[in-house]
């Protein structure tokens, strides 16, 4: 957690963050999610911002973005995917089903927060290539 706290100290804007139950599933009873969200003065008028980290990474990735981000009065949300960071440590299949698996978790994710309009996904390297699956299989 000190970790957590040293990555975000030089962060202007206030933040949150915490897990976010997504249910069962891999071979684990409750898969969590950790997420940071970035804290608002006012009602967002943009669109929310989910920023999704590369492989072998967290969202420690975003730390030197996330003031920029969240200047144009938008909600921003970066989270630890599955199996990195803070989150759970699922049992993936070994096949072609990782992907939808991955997805599928992206999905549950945005239900818990309640995500219910539009939104943009920014994913960095593998991050981008979730975010494009995620885009395809849930349009």
């Amino acid at each position: 957690m000190l970790i957590i706290y040293f990555l975000f100290s030089d962060l202007k804007r206030p933040f949150n963050s915490y897990f976010v139950n997504i249910g069962s599933g891999w071979g684990l009873d409750n898969n969590k999610i950790w997420t940071l969200e970035m804290k608002l003065d006012k009602n967002p008028s943009g669109l929310p911002l989910v920023l999704i980290h590369g492989f072998c990474s967290g969202i420690g990735l975003w730390s030197l973005n996330l003031d920029a981000f969240s200047n144009n009065n938008r909600k921003v949300y970066a989270f630890d995917v599955l199996g990195f960071g803070r989150s759970s440590r699922p049992y993936f299949a070994y096949s072609e089903q990782v992907e939808w698996q991955l997805t599928e978790s992206i999905e549950r994710w945005r239900r818990e927060v309640e995500l219910n309009d539009k939104f943009i996904l920014l994913g960095h390297s593998f991050g981008a290539y979730l975010a494009l699956s995620y885009a395809l299989q849930y349009q």
